[in-house]
């Protein structure tokens, strides 16, 4: 039944431009684990941070996680000259730049999150999934049937629905298996398959263990169309 219950069918695609990947199909290596001393093409200036760090994550191919709580990540403007940085220097610029928010490196990940994260928010990805597996599918797919994996654990009672899209032209990553993970390490796995990724977490709503009715992550391949980040708001 829990087999039938992850089936995931993918309908929906969001519409194509340009992405960092235009033009024939390119081979990527696997994105190295990210360390402090992880060289990146300069911090670019923007009308705000959170659309910084996902240029630079695409452009680096920089495994990436961030929190959202408020709209701080949005409502600080990035300040940069585009010159080549390193992780420990963009953390640094990042606690200078956005008041209440932090960097640091986590399963060879750069992990974006606020100083002290919401107790709900760490609840959730905290949360032990005791067996996650999904056949050969892309990164956003996989954050799907996470999702579903989730509530099979929170609501069993309640079954799961299909929520989310898809990413065009995302890669198809390999099949993927873990026992007794946090949903924060598996999402980590997910986007440091293939050519790497990010995820999105948004604030968790204080009812959402018992209540858990919406999604509150996404993930993207930096395999995929660009144009699809720009739906990452500071708000859902």
């Amino acid at each position: 039944m829990l087999n039938a219950l992850l089936t995931i069918v993918v309908a929906a695609l969001l519409p194509g431009y340009a992405s960092f990947s235009t033009g024939a199909q390119r081979t990527h290596a696997r994105p190295k684990p990210v360390t402090s001393n992880t060289i990146l093409e300069g911090w670019v200036a923007s009308d705000n941070v959170l659309t910084s760090l996902v240029r630079v994550g695409f452009s680096n191919r920089v495994p990436l996680g961030i929190i959202i709580e408020g709209d701080s990540l949005c409502a600080y403007k990035a300040i940069g000259n585009n010159a080549d940085t390193t992780v420990g220097n963009l953390i640094g610029q990042l606690g200078t730049q956005v008041p209440g928010y932090m960097g640091e490196v986590r399963n060879g990940t750069l992990f974006i999150h606020p100083t002290a994260m919401k107790e709900n928010t760490l609840h959730a990805l905290d949360l032990v999934i005791p067996h996650f597996t999904t056949g050969p599918t892309n990164a956003q797919a996989m954050g799907v049937s996470l999702w579903m994996y989730i509530r099979a654990v929170l609501v069993p009672q309640e079954g799961s629905a299909f929520v989310g899209g898809t990413q065009r032209d995302a890669e198809t990553l390999p099949s993927l298996e873990a026992s007794r993970l946090t949903v924060h390490d598996i999402l980590d796995r997910v986007i440091t398959q293939g050519q790497g990724g990010l995820w999105i977490v948004h604030e968790v709503p204080a009812d959402w263990q018992s209540h858990p009715k919406a999604n509150p992550f996404d993930i993207l391949s930096y395999s995929g169309d660009y144009e699809a980040s720009k739906s990452i708001k500071c708000s859902q």
